[in-house]
This record gives C-alpha cells, structure tokens and sequence, in this order.
C-alpha cells in the first residue's frame, strides 16, 4: 500500500477509534508505529482527536514515544491531553513516566489545564510535582508563574488552590 494512503488509513482508524483496523495496518506495516505527521506522532494525533484509551495504550505498548516533541507547538503527548482535559491520559502518561516539560509556557501541562479550565488536572500535576513556581518571560509574558497566569485567565479557583500552595 502507498505510504500516503496507509498513513490516511492509520490516522481514520485512530480518528474512529478503530482499535483492529489499527492493529492490522501496523500489523502489515510495523515501521509505521514512529511516523509522524504535522500533529505530531500517533500518540499526539489520537490524544487530539479524543480517541479511546485502549487506542493510547496500544500505541505506547507498540512503542510510540510518549515524549516525543512534536506537532504545532513542538510539546509532547502529555500537554496534549492537558489541553484536551484527557485526565485519563495524563495519570496513564505519568504511570508510563512521562516527561513534564516546563520548558517554555506553550508546552508546560500546568498552563495547559490552567488555559482549559481544568482544576482536577491541575491536582494531578501538582501531585506529580511539577513546577508550578517556574516564572516565563516572553512575548505575552512577563516574569508570569502559574499563579499569575491563572489570574490572567479568570481562572479563580485554580488561582486559589496555587495562592494556598504558595504559602
């Protein structure tokens, strides 16, 4: 099969959460398992497109990076599914041990959840001892931790739990 056509196929497959037509084009083609498109590998690709969470786990069992930096904003899965508000994912991701990567605020997980709204994975990662201390300056950051850019975002409740942690 043209390469082309079976990366459409893949990538409709993860779409549907197809788990057996998955498992048979990388089945007729194993090499597949680390391609990558403009989203990234096929980890980033099924965590934006919401597929099921037998569909990641086959893919990381496969051996798809979960670190891999990729896609748009060149993060990894993990700040994916913080976008996503995949809390699934993200306690699957730190069990695989997943890296948290704080290095630019694009790809930190806890801006992330901050940005979506999502207070629970905020508490995960919190858990998992991310930096939430770590202060960014860039174009539309100013010396700007997590606590800041919670308050920047409206986001009160967040604001709160990291105002309580910084005590």
């Amino acid at each position: 099969m043209d390469t082309n056509l079976l990366m459409q196929e893949i990538r409709q497959a993860i779409k549907n959460s197809d788990q057996s037509k998955l498992e048979s084009l990388l089945a007729s083609a194993p090499s597949q398992i680390n391609a990558t498109t403009v989203f990234g590998n096929w980890l980033h690709f099924a965590v934006s497109f919401n597929a099921r969470m037998e569909i990641i786990k086959y893919l990381i069992e496969k051996g798809v990076d979960i670190n891999q930096k990729a896609g748009f904003l060149k993060g990894n899965a993990l700040n994916i599914a913080a976008t996503e508000r995949r809390i699934d994912v993200i306690n699957y991701l730190l069990e695989k041990g997943a890296e948290i990567d704080i290095s630019l605020p694009e790809r930190n997980p806890l801006f992330s959840a901050i940005y979506s709204g999502s207070i629970d994975i905020v508490e995960v990662l919190i858990t998992h001892k991310v930096n939430f201390k770590i202060k960014y300056t860039g174009e539309r950051m100013k010396n700007m931790d997590a606590l800041a850019y919670a308050k920047e975002r409206g986001q009160i409740e967040i604001a709160e739990m990291l105002s309580l942690l910084s005590e």
